[in-house]
C-alpha cells in the first residue's frame, strides 16, 4: 500500500512540475536610466501583481507539490517528516512573497529582466538612491516576451527653506482687463501682465485626450477620451522665466528665494526650474494678489482659508476654478492648449517622426527639422535650457509646450476616465502631480503632446518649471 501511495505520490509531482514549467511562458524585459548619467546600474525595480491578479511563485508551489509528495509516500520516521514539513513551509513562504513582490536591479546599461512570470496586470516601481521614484501604475503580462515603457529617474534636489511672511493683501498695481467678447480668436494677445507678461485667449473647446493606438512611442497611460473644457482661459505665452520670479519676489517678499540651478539657466530670460509644485501653487497665489485678483488655491474646500507662505507645503489644496487668479492648468487644459486644435504626436508637422525613430540613439541634430524650430529638446539643446520663446509658437501663438522645461499641471497622477467628461481635473488623491511638456535633454517621444510625467509635489528638478493661467468666464 505504502509502495502505491509513494507512486502516485510521484507521479503527481512530476505531472505537476511538468504542467507548471509548460505553463510559464513570460519574460519582462525593460530599460530605466538615471538621468544625466552613463551608468545605470543599481536601479531596484520592484514588479508588484495588482490585487485582482493571483500570483504563484513557481519555486514556492513545486516546494508545497514536494511536501505533498512526501507526505503521500511518508514513513513514521523522522527522516520523512522534517524534510516534509521543511518543504511544506517554505513553499507557502515563497508563494506569499511571490504574491506581493518581484524585484531586481539594473545593469550598466540600464537594462533589468525577469522571468517565469505568471500573465497577468502589475505595477512597475523604481528606485535609487539620490533620486526621485518613478511608478508605473498598470503595465499588463501576456504569455512571450513583453516590454514596459522605460523609465527615467531624476536626481534630488536640495530643499529650500519655506517662507514665513504671509501675503501682502494690498494689490501695487492695476491688471489688464480681459475683453468680454467670445468671438476672440485662439491665440489672441488679450493682456500683458506686468510681471509674466503676455496672455493668450485660449477658449472654451472640446478635444480627444490621450494618444491613438497607432501614435509612435505611446505610453499605456495615454488612453483617449473625449474632454469638454468649459472655461475661457488666458494663458501665459511662455514658462515663467527667473526675471519673472525676482519681479514678484521684490513686490511679495514671502515668496521663496530663486529655486534655480543657474548652470541649467544662466540668464534672467531662461525659465525658472527646481521649483516644487507647492512653490508654483504659492507664487499662483501671491501673482493674484499683487495683480488684484481673487486667490485660486486654499487649505479647505469650502474656500475660506486661502494658501498663503505661512503654510503652503501641504497636500490638502484645494482650487477654486470659478476664480479669476492665476493657477496651474489642469492637466487636460494643458493638453489642449498644447495640441491647438491639432491630432498628431506634436503641434506641429514633423513627418520624420515615426515607430523607427521616436527613441535612442535619434538625438541628434537635423533629423526632426520641424519639431527642432518649435522644441528645445536633446537634438538642439546646448547642455542646458534656453532662453523662453526662443522657437516657433504652436498654432495658438504659444511656445516652449514641447519641451525646455516640463511644466506642472494641478491633476494628481491617475487613470484618465473612460468616457466623455467636462472640465476633468484629474483623481482624488495619488502621490505624484503630473509634469507635461518634456525638458531639454529629452528625447522627442517624451515631448510629445500626449505625453504624461509625474513627480511628488516637493520634487526638484533642472528640467522642470512651470506657467500659469487664468480663467476669464
Amino acid at each position: 500500500m505504502k509502495s502505491r501511495l509513494m507512486s502516485l505520490g510521484m507521479l503527481i509531482f512530476i505531472l505537476s512540475v511538468l504542467l507548471v514549467q509548460s505553463g510559464i511562458a513570460a519574460t519582462v524585459d525593460g530599460h530605466a536610466y538615471k538621468d544625466g548619467q552613463t551608468d545605470h546600474s543599481g536601479i531596484t525595480i520592484d514588479l508588484e501583481p495588482l490585487p485582482s491578479i493571483p500570483s504563484i511563485g513557481v519555486t514556492g508551489l513545486l516546494l508545497l507539490l514536494a511536501g505533498i509528495t512526501l507526505f503521500l509516500s511518508r514513513k513514521h520516521t523522522h527522516r520523512v517528516v522534517i524534510p516534509m514539513l521543511i518543504c511544506l513551509v517554505a513553499g507557502f513562504c515563497c508563494i506569499g512573497y511571490a504574491g506581493y513582490l518581484a524585484t531586481t536591479q539594473t545593469n550598466t546599461a540600464g537594462e533589468y529582466s525577469f522571468t517565469d512570470m505568471e500573465p497577468g496586470d502589475y505595477s512597475i516601481d523604481a528606485s535609487a538612491p539620490g533620486y526621485y521614484p518613478e511608478h508605473i501604475g498598470s503595465f499588463t503580462v501576456i504569455e512571450g516576451a513583453n516590454t514596459p515603457p522605460e523609465i527615467t529617474l531624476y536626481p534630488m534636489g536640495t530643499p529650500t527653506p519655506s517662507a514665513t511672511a504671509l501675503l501682502t493683501q494690498t494689490p501695487t498695481s492695476t491688471p489688464t482687463q480681459t475683453p468680454t467678447n467670445t468671438s476672440i480668436p485662439a491665440g489672441y494677445l488679450i493682456s500683458i501682465d506686468t510681471i509674466v507678461g503676455n496672455m493668450r485667449h485660449v477658449p472654451a473647446g472640446t478635444f480627444t485626450q490621450g494618444s491613438p493606438e497607432t501614435e509612435a512611442c505611446r505610453l499605456i497611460g495615454e488612453t483617449q477620451f473625449t474632454h469638454i473644457l468649459t472655461r475661457d482661459l488666458a494663458v501665459m505665452e511662455t514658462e515663467v522665466t527667473r526675471q519673472m520670479w525676482s519681479d514678484l519676489l521684490l513686490v511679495q517678499p514671502s515668496l521663496p528665494g530663486d529655486p534655480t540651478h543657474v548652470t541649467f539657466s544662466p540668464s534672467m530670460i531662461h525659465p525658472v526650474q527646481q521649483n516644487t509644485w507647492y512653490e508654483a501653487v504659492l507664487f499662483a497665489n501671491l501673482l493674484s494678489v499683487q495683480n488684484g485678483y481673487t486667490p485660486c488655491y486654499y487649505r479647505d474646500s469650502g474656500f475660506t482659508d486661502v494658501v498663503d507662505s505661512g503654510d503652503y507645503i501641504n497636500d490638502d489644496h484645494s482650487c477654486d476654478f470659478d476664480s479669476n487668479g492665476y493657477r496651474l492648468a489642469t492637466e487636460g487644459e494643458w493638453e489642449y492648449f498644447c495640441r491647438a486644435g491639432t491630432v498628431g504626436a506634436f503641434s506641429c508637422n514633423e513627418t520624420n517622426y515615426t515607430s523607427g525613430t521616436c527613441g535612442s540613439p535619434y538625438c541628434q541634430s537635423g533629423e526632426f527639422p520641424i519639431l527642432e524650430q518649435h522644441a528645445v529638446f536633446c537634438s538642439n539643446a546646448s547642455t542646458i535650457s534656453e532662453p523662453v520663446g526662443s522657437f516657433l509658437s504652436n498654432p495658438w501663438n504659444l511656445k516652449d509646450l514641447h519641451g525646455n522645461v516640463m511644466e506642472w499641471c494641478w491633476d494628481w497622477v491617475g487613470i484618465y476616465p473612460v468616457g466623455p467628461e467636462s472640465d476633468y481635473a484629474g483623481v482624488g488623491s495619488s502621490s505624484n502631480r503630473v509634469l507635461r511638456s518634456g525638458g531639454w535633454d529629452d528625447w522627442a517621444k517624451y515631448c510629445r503632446s500626449a505625453q504624461r510625467f509625474g513627480g511628488p509635489p516637493g520634487y526638484r528638478s533642472f528640467y522642470q518649471g512651470f506657467r500659469l493661467l487664468r480663467s476669464t468666464n
